[in-house]
């Protein structure tokens, strides 16, 4: 089985801390970009040892939706969930899985990633 690693991709340093803590204590690998087309470039070289990606909506550069939009362009079937701490008016219905990740606890972002690894 292959080792499990996830990407953060958010400019908030705070969330990211949180994050890297978080699956860190699991003994799960993680790697973070701070905008959305670090994030793309990291992908595409090498999407499949991600067990998933937790990007912001709300991003410099290029925001979450953007990257998603590339990810699946480009045939990149990675996991991909993205999150955001108020979710827009009119979203579109695609986007409309968008969850507040921002406001979870520890053991709730745990549940969240341990279920995105068993639909692997």
């Amino acid at each position: 089985m292959a080792p499990v690693k996830f990407l953060v991709v958010d400019a908030d340093p705070k969330f990211v801390e949180f994050t890297l803590q978080v699956v860190r204590s699991r003994g799960w690998q993680i790697e973070k970009a701070s905008n959305g087309l670090e994030a793309l470039r990291l992908l595409e070289v090498d999407h499949k040892s991600y067990s998933a990606v937790l990007s912001s909506l709300d991003l410099p550069v290029m925001d979450g939706a953007r990257l998603l939009y590339h990810v699946r362009n480009r045939g990149l079937l990675v996991p991909f969930l993205l999150f955001t701490e108020h979710p827009p008016i009119g979203l579109p219905l695609e986007l409309a899985a968008i969850t507040e990740v921002k406001s979870l606890t520890a053991s709730e972002l745990l549940n969240l990633l341990e279920r995105v690894i068993a639909r692997k």
